[in-house]
């Protein structure tokens, strides 16, 4: 049963003795949850059980000897079958309740004993002879166990079980006559020409004989089908009517229309769930009635509370291999994005799957047994953001390119270029008078000023493998007011060519990664920052006045 699946959530206070009856609560070792299964069961056959809390008739002098004698209530199960005589009032209550148990003492011997309860007395009748006394409890200590929601005054309900169980009568006789034509009739019967001297029993080891001038030969000929067909037919649906009526003809392997859409058996999940739901509703309802007899017999207040299953996931084997082989298909084995939202009272978890290759839209869904949608892909990119995506740009430096007085620059070949800054006019530290380009040197001075970084690596490992042990270029600038920065570019990143790592003197625990643009700002030798030379006034005035090539040229002879 799947209510009793799991063990039922109990919750009370520390107490030996109630521990000693949920161990043994019928004076036969059954524990207290198999004997509460044992009673649901039979709640569901019959339609209704009934739980005794009877007591032990001797006063235990301490609780050691109540519990090492077993001197505690216990409980009895009685089935419909077993109720004797009742009196209850306009409110359904038992006012009286009288049942006969019935011992197998031997083989062809047994015992009767008759159980009589009212609010005040108790009385057990064996052989004629009968005993009695009071109790103190003000109740019949009897607890319906009910199997549907019946009215309470209703002592012996109708099982739900009894359409199937007439049903069933009637398969037995479908079968009966099934075999009867089987046997009779199934078989193939032996014609063959006799003068018919002599008497012959037809039957399915015998022969049917006609006049040998008819002129056929022997043969075999069959009984028709059609009786047979119609029985078996008859059979399988009587057969789907009983698991109708039990609720389980959707089961795969029971179902007779194996294409039965999403929304249908989802549906049909509803209505089974919702059924055992309202009997683990009354399962604990039941449970908590029998544990407050327990306290008004023992004395022992314990604070009982009980919890019994609401929701349950029945699903058919292939139905869960069906929907497992869909999240290998839609990708939520490997999602590509899990967003989690969580509020005060809830939390929300979208998974996103795959993109469907047609569509390029992604399937997702809000919980593992969820619905799966589609998202369109415009949509997912506003709400799913890759760490760097959502990576807020840093800058190395607040030094201004203009506040800049000096700038060195070491390549990976060694090479060291050093320069200084005066009046905005860039020079060579050892050689002031050669002619740099001064938007290229600015350019260089301006990329460290004004660099963001990408990504930042927080926890790096090995400058190795950043390619920071062997920096390809090294570049430090000093400000007027005498701060600088030293910034050494590694590698390139490997899953992305257009970065590379760079570590700054500002931040020397974190590994940056920058556009390789920076980088290649500084990819200049000394020749290569010579500015071009311009023309002279002197020398383009001349070359306005007497053009070469115009009229006036005279060639030398």
């Amino acid at each position: 049963m799947p209510i009793y699946k799991d063990e039922i959530r109990r919750e009370y206070k520390d107490s030996e003795m109630f521990d000693s009856f949920l161990s043994d609560c019928d004076r036969a070792g059954t524990t207290y949850q198999d004997f509460c299964k044992d009673a649901a069961l039979a709640a569901k056959l019959y339609g209704v059980a009934y739980v005794v809390v009877d007591n032990s008739n001797v006063m235990a002098d301490s609780l050691g000897d109540a519990l090492s004698n077993r001197q505690l209530p216990f409980l009895k199960l009685v089935t419909p079958d077993m109720i004797k005589d009742w009196t209850i009032d306009v409110f359904g209550r038992l006012s009286s309740f009288s049942y006969t148990e019935t011992i197998q003492t031997g083989r062809n011997s047994a015992e009767e004993i008759t159980y009589a309860w009212t609010p005040k007395e108790w009385a057990i009748s064996v052989n004629g002879k009968t005993t009695g006394g009071a109790h103190n409890l003000g109740k019949v200590p009897v607890v319906q166990w009910r199997a549907r929601n019946t009215k309470l005054t209703t002592i012996k309900p109708p099982s739900e079980f009894l359409s199937v169980a007439q049903a069933n009568y009637f398969l037995f006789q479908l079968c009966s006559w099934h075999t009867q034509i089987l046997r009779d009739q199934a078989f193939n019967i032996l014609t063959m020409p006799d003068t018919g001297s002599s008497d012959i029993t037809v039957g399915t080891n015998n022969v049917l004989t006609y006049p040998p001038e008819s002129n056929h030969t022997p043969a075999f000929i069959s009984p028709a089908a059609a009786p047979a067909e119609m029985l078996t037919s008859q059979m399988d649906r009587t057969i789907q009517e009983m698991f109708r009526m039990s609720g389980l003809n959707s089961v795969i392997g029971l179902q007779t229309d194996q294409s039965k859409s999403g929304v249908a058996k989802q549906w049909d999940f509803e209505t089974t769930n919702r059924r055992l739901a309202g009997f683990s509703a009354r399962c604990e309802k039941a449970d908590a009635a029998i544990v407050a007899l327990y306290e008004l017999w023992s004395g022992d207040s314990i604070d009982y509370h009980c919890e019994y299953p609401k929701d349950f996931r029945i699903n058919d084997v292939a139905d869960s291999l069906a929907e497992a082989q869909t999240a290998l298909e839609l990708g939520f084995d490997t999602p590509t994005y899990e967003l989690s939202l969580k509020t005060a009272d809830t939390e929300w978890t979208l998974t996103v799957g795959s993109k469907n290759s047609i569509t390029n839209n992604w399937y997702a869904r809000l919980s593992a047994d969820g619905p799966v949608y589609t998202l369109d892909s415009s949509a997912l990119s506003g709400i799913c953001k890759t760490a760097k995506q959502l990576y807020a740009a840093q800058s190395i430096t607040d030094i201004d390119v203009d506040d800049v007085t000096k700038m060195v620059v070491q390549t990976a070949n060694g090479g060291t270029l050093s320069f200084a800054q005066n009046d905005s006019t860039w020079t060579l530290t050892d050689d002031a008078e050669y002619n740099l380009n001064q938007d290229i040197v600015k350019k260089m001075a301006s990329t460290i000023c004004d660099l963001k970084t990408k990504w930042s690596v927080t926890e790096p490992q090995a400058d190795a493998v950043y390619g920071l042990d062997t920096p390809n270029a090294i570049v430090t600038l000093i400000a007027s007011d005498g701060t600088s920065i030293q910034c050494s570019f590694g590698g390139n990143d490997a899953e992305d060519d257009t970065l590379c790592y760079l570590r700054s003197s500002g931040a020397a625990g974190v590994v940056y990664e920058v556009s390789t643009d920076a980088l290649n700002a500084f990819a200049y030798d000394k020749a290569a920052l010579e500015a071009e030379e311009k023309a002279t006034p002197e020398t383009a005035d001349v070359a306005a006045e007497d053009p070469v090539g115009n009229d006036n040229t005279v060639d030398d002879e």
